[in-house]
C-alpha cells in the first residue's frame, strides 16, 4: 500500500483531531490559498489530493495523529464515512469492517441480514437470515416475519463481530 512520510503530510495539512478536517498549511495550487479546507467528498469519503495523487482523509489522519500508517483497514465507528474525528476512526479486519456496515440500500426487509425466501416449499417461514463472516455465508435460519429473523441476526453479529457489530 502507497505511503507519503509522515512528517510531509504533517508540513502540507493541519488536522484537527475533535472534527476531522484538514485545513491547507502551504498553499498547494494556485486555486487554493493556505488555510483552506482539503478535501473533496466522493461517494461518502473525503479524499486528499497531495502531489496529483489522491488520499483517503481517514488515512491521513491517521498518520497526521498516530505518525504511522494504519496497517489494516479503518473503520467509521458511527458510520458516517466522512467523519475522520480520530475518536471515530479504529482499525479493523475486512469481516470486521463490514460487521459495521449499513444495512443495503436494496434490502427488501427493512433489515439488515433479512431477505426472503427463495424456494416455496418455505412458504410458511418466508424470511431468511444470513450474515457473512470472513468472506463465508452463515445461514441463521427462516422466520415468519422480518422482525424475527432480525432478532437472530442481531444475536450472532454480536457475538460474531462485537464492538463492531451494527444491527442496521
Amino acid at each position: 500500500m502507497k505511503t507519503l512520510p509522515v512528517e510531509y503530510i504533517r508540513r502540507r495539512l493541519d488536522y484537527n483531531p475533535m472534527t476531522g478536517e484538514f485545513s491547507w498549511k502551504e498553499t498547494p495550487s494556485q486555486k487554493i490559498k493556505s488555510g483552506a479546507r482539503a478535501g473533496t467528498t466522493r461517494g461518502g469519503v473525503v479524499h486528499i489530493a497531495i502531489d496529483k495523487t489522491m488520499w483517503k482523509a481517514h488515512r491521513l489522519a491517521w498518520a497526521h495523529y498516530y505518525g504511522i500508517w494504519p496497517t489494516r483497514r479503518l473503520d467509521h465507528i458511527d458510520g458516517n464515512s466522512a467523519n475522520n474525528a480520530i475518536a471515530n476512526l479504529r482499525e479493523c479486519s475486512m469481516s470486521q469492517n463490514l460487521g459495521n456496515a449499513k444495512r443495503r440500500a436494496d434490502n427488501s426487509s427493512g433489515y439488515k441480514g433479512v431477505g426472503r425466501s427463495n424456494y416455496w416449499k418455505h412458504q410458511n417461514k418466508p424470511w431468511t437470515a444470513v450474515i457473512r463472516v470472513d468472506g463465508k455465508r452463515h445461514h441463521l435460519g427462516r422466520y415468519k416475519t422480518p422482525a424475527e429473523a432480525h432478532v437472530a441476526y442481531v444475536a450472532a453479529a454480536k457475538k460474531l463481530f462485537g464492538e463492531f457489530a451494527r444491527a442496521g
